[in-house]
């Protein structure tokens, strides 16, 4: 690439790039323009529908080299219209900012004071102020957008001002782009701008300038987090979740009639908006339902309930406003008549009850548990939401019966402890008897036997173990029938190993008896398992591959304790 000096490029391009470059300066398409590092400028072009990035390295007076987004993957050696463009903008620049410091340094040498920003401001001509300010905001977007978003709120116009900063900081661009993280820092760097005219217009009370900002937020930056890098470095979400807490803290006292009216119409239609972020739904439905008690503004939510009985938002918000009027039949009747799949009418009721509504929000659960056929699943939710509601009033009984359900339904530990905690201490003994009688009723063997142990009802435990044949059922729970039923466990283990080993031979029917030994042995039961080991030495005194197996888990010492003969154990 040959190097061209700035000054005259022109005359080495073709004459209708030239043309088209000096249009798109004249229309303010040249933005963002920066010199990131010494002589390396990037901007961008817009030439709708798309902006172009342009790259641009220079030496104090020649061009060196460039690049730009519309370039193919090929590469192109001719400049094209935004390079030509983005070469002019930078060239207007660097001319007017040598046009302004000569004067400058020149009034520097002959005063020998520092120049600063306030001694120039205070001795410069205002009409050369006002001069400077409107070339160097043709020049330079960032510094045009900082302008307006400062001085937005002086002026008074049908419209909203800031609505008009937030336009011309947001790139008109489809929406299915996402935005550049340039992008982003210019619309983050104006949005923290208004957010301290916020704070400021709060503390002073100018609450429709405050309004105003939110209004103009809230409308405009909802709709950009979709289009928000996956790993961008600038995030816009929490100023959006500032400004809607703010608006919708302020107390109704502190507002004039007509702009509390306008603040709740505003929040219907920030939640109403495609894009509104879903993590700010419950405070908002709160807020807007709240006024459901007017009815004039209910017939309102009720006509675009209406309109709109399929959108999700709507149902919640509509559902809100019936709880709020107290209406629990209401909410049943307009979920019985929605085209709801149980999975979506269940997330109706839980979003209801986190919203703040559960009492409303139960009371449709119980009717739903009654009327309709659900799955385990769903039935659990349900009953999910009942329990909140009865823990919020106090209801022993009512917690004390969906537990006791839930657990012969899911007889697992934690939801027998729950049970336990919400049943009222004197009427326990009666709730778990009826347990115990459904669970025998019910079949389900092993929920007995650890609600009788965890009940520590040791005598009912061991007649329940009396015939069992299931010995790992018995190695289970004999922790808690020693020692007091040890003379129990030591007949039913005999009598376990007898019915093995009248059907079992060889030394693989010994080496099952032994492991069950060992594992008495193991869990220090020594008493219980050589009383055991004795039984079945003079049961079975013929099977010496048993005396050999079971030999081997004592000690030499202890061996002639159980009449085993020496002769017996020293085979191979």
């Amino acid at each position: 690439m040959q190097k061209r000096w700035l000054k005259d490029f022109e005359f080495y391009i073709n004459p209708s790039t030239w043309n088209a470059a000096q249009d798109m300066v004249h229309d303010g398409r040249v933005r963002a323009l920066k010199e990131v590092e010494k002589h390396f400028w990037v901007a961008f072009v817009d030439e709708p529908p798309d902006a172009y990035e342009v790259e641009i390295m220079l030496t104090p007076h020649k061009i060196k080299a460039y690049t730009c987004e519309c370039w193919t993957s090929a590469g192109r050696k001719m400049m094209c219209v935004h390079i030509a463009a983005a070469l002019l903008k930078i060239r207007h620049f660097l001319q007017k900012d040598s046009a302004v410091e000569q004067p400058v340094a020149e009034k520097k040498g002959q005063t020998g004071t520092k120049l600063s920003v306030s001694s120039i401001l205070s001795e410069a001509d205002s009409d050369m102020l006002v001069k400077f300010v409107q070339d160097y905001a043709r020049s330079d977007r960032d510094f045009a957008l900082a302008l307006k978003t400062w001085f937005a709120g002086q002026f008074s116009s049908a419209d909203n001002n800031f609505l008009l900063v937030l336009d011309a900081a947001v790139p008109r661009m489809p929406m299915t782009r996402p935005l550049r993280n340039t992008e982003l820092r210019r619309i983050r760097k104006t949005l923290d701008a208004l957010r301290i005219q916020l704070d400021n217009a709060i503390t002073i009370g100018d609450y429709p300038l405050a309004f105003s900002i939110c209004d103009a937020i809230m409308q405009r930056i909802p709709p950009l987090l979709g289009r928000l890098q996956e790993h961008g470095s600038v995030s816009l979400d929490d100023v959006v979740e500032y400004v809607n807490q703010r608006v919708l803290e302020w107390p109704a006292a502190q507002l004039s009639p007509e702009l509390n009216a306008k603040r709740l119409n505003a929040v219907l239609d920030w939640y109403m908006r495609p894009g509104f972020p879903s993590s700010l739904q419950r405070p908002v439905v709160r807020f807007l339902a709240g006024h459901a008690d007017d009815q004039v503004y209910y017939n309102s939510l009720r006509e675009l309930f209406d309109r709109h009985n399929d959108n999700s938002a709507v149902l919640k918000l509509f559902l809100a406003a019936l709880s709020q009027r107290n209406m629990p039949e209401a909410v049943v009747r307009v979920l019985d008549n929605s085209p709801l799949s149980p999975s979506d009418m269940t997330l109706s009721l839980r979003a209801l009850q986190q919203t703040g509504y559960s009492e409303a929000a139960a009371y449709g659960a119980a009717h739903f548990l009654q009327h309709l056929p659900l799955s385990q699943n769903h039935r659990k939710e349900l009953e999910d939401i009942m329990l909140i509601q009865a823990e919020k009033d106090g209801d022993r009984r009512l917690l004390t019966k969906i537990m006791q359900e839930r657990f012969l339904e899911h007889p697992a530990p934690d939801n027998l402890a729950r049970l336990k905690k919400v049943c009222e201490p004197e009427t326990w003994p009666e709730v778990r008897n009826q347990l115990i009688q459904a669970l025998r009723k019910g079949d389900m063997r092993n929920a007995l036997l650890g609600l009788l142990a965890g009940e520590h009802m040791q005598d009912a435990l061991a007649d329940e173990l009396a015939n069992e044949k299931d010995l790992m059922q018995l190695q289970r729970f004999e922790d808690r029938l020693l020692p007091e039923f040890e003379s129990a466990l030591r007949m039913r283990y005999a009598a376990l190993f007898d019915e093995h080993l009248k059907e079992h031979f060889g030394r693989q029917a010994s080496v099952y008896v032994r492991n069950a030994v060992g594992s008495l042995l193991q869990r220090r039961h020594t008493n219980l398992a050589v009383a055991v080991v004795r039984d079945l030495m003079q049961r079975y005194p013929d099977r010496s591959t048993l005396c050999e197996e079971l030999s081997e888990l004592f000690p030499k010492n202890q061996r002639k304790a159980l009449f085993i003969p020496d002769t017996e154990i020293s085979k191979p």
